[in-house]
């Protein structure tokens, strides 16, 4: 059986990425300003939503605990 090869589709898996993974980049923006901007701001550049955010600082020890 030949090898078949798809440029586009090669190309969109070398930068694909499984919903919700956080990539070393955004958890270091993450971690920079959260907590110093709003999240609105944040989910522009971390391309995540704003829940997101919030879950992910709180695993990240980054959220302050209610109560």
């Amino acid at each position: 059986m030949n090898e078949i090869i798809i440029p586009e589709l090669e190309q969109a898996a070398e930068n694909y990425r499984p919903r919700g993974q956080w990539s070393d980049r955004e958890i270091a923006i993450l971690q920079r300003y959260y907590g110093r901007v709003p999240c609105n701001k944040l989910r522009d550049y971390v391309h995540h939503s704003i829940d997101a955010c919030h879950r992910k600082a709180g695993q990240l020890g980054l959220a302050k605990p209610n109560g």
